[in-house]
């Protein structure tokens, strides 16, 4: 499975900001979900690119739960175009000022840790023609 995630901050570095996420499920019986939702009005580009990132932890949830647990281990990748933001992610970064995302980002991966779920949080360029990608940019 593969989630792409977004973050935006209209008009500057910080300002009203703004999150999304574009779940495509493997099967192709299953349908893609994409959401978004506001972030905050004073807020800086890297909080939305990771709130981007627990929101895809958030639709994979969803996602799973709806179908049931099944004995068999799945692998979900959540792509973003921020490297910062996967860095902070990847190493549950103590020096980030927003340690209740951190804990919000740990609660969702144990929880599919319990479903068999394993979560890897990668690196995806920007703006490369990755149709999905350029979905959740806009």
């Amino acid at each position: 499975m593969l989630v792409f995630t977004d973050g935006s901050v209209y008009k500057g570095p910080v300002g009203c900001g703004v999150c999304a996420a574009t779940l495509i499920p493997l099967s192709e019986y299953d349908k893609e979900y994409t959401e978004c939702r506001a972030v905050a009005t004073n807020v800086d580009i890297l909080t939305c690119e990771i709130e981007g990132i627990v929101l895809g932890l958030e639709l994979v949830n969803r996602y799973f739960k709806e179908r049931g647990n099944s004995e068999k281990s799945d692998t979900v990748y959540i792509l973003s175009d921020c490297t910062v933001a996967v860095d902070i992610v990847t190493r549950s970064s103590k020096h980030y000022s927003r340690p209740d995302i951190i804990r919000k980002i740990k609660r969702f991966e144990d929880s599919l840790f319990k479903m068999n779920i394993s979560v890897i949080v990668a690196w995806v360029p920007a703006h490369d023609k990755i149709e999905a990608n350029e979905k959740v940019d806009r």
